[in-house]
């Protein structure tokens, strides 16, 4: 408990994402007026659930259109493929 009271902390487990990580750096702020109360915390989780649930959308729709464009390449006649890139 006294490392605790001098500022000494756990490691953080190698690989934690960085938006919990930040959770966890605040809730061990020395000042405990300067941590965030359970509503926060769980704001802040909601919130990365919210984006980790519109990335996990996007690369679902990104899975789709490479599948999609596949297939539209497989059952197209010509041989050729062509390439478009949009700026």
């Amino acid at each position: 408990m006294v490392e605790i009271l001098s500022g000494k902390r756990e490691t953080p487990v190698a690989g934690t994402p960085i938006d919990y990580l930040n959770i966890y750096k605040k809730c061990w702020e020395d000042n405990p007026d300067d941590r965030p109360n359970i509503q926060q915390v769980l704001s802040d989780l909601k919130l990365i659930n919210m984006n980790t649930n519109e990335m996990e959308i996007c690369e679902n729709t990104f899975e789709n259109d490479i599948t999609h464009s596949s297939n539209s390449v497989d059952n197209n006649s010509d041989s050729s493929i062509h390439y478009s890139l949009q700026i």
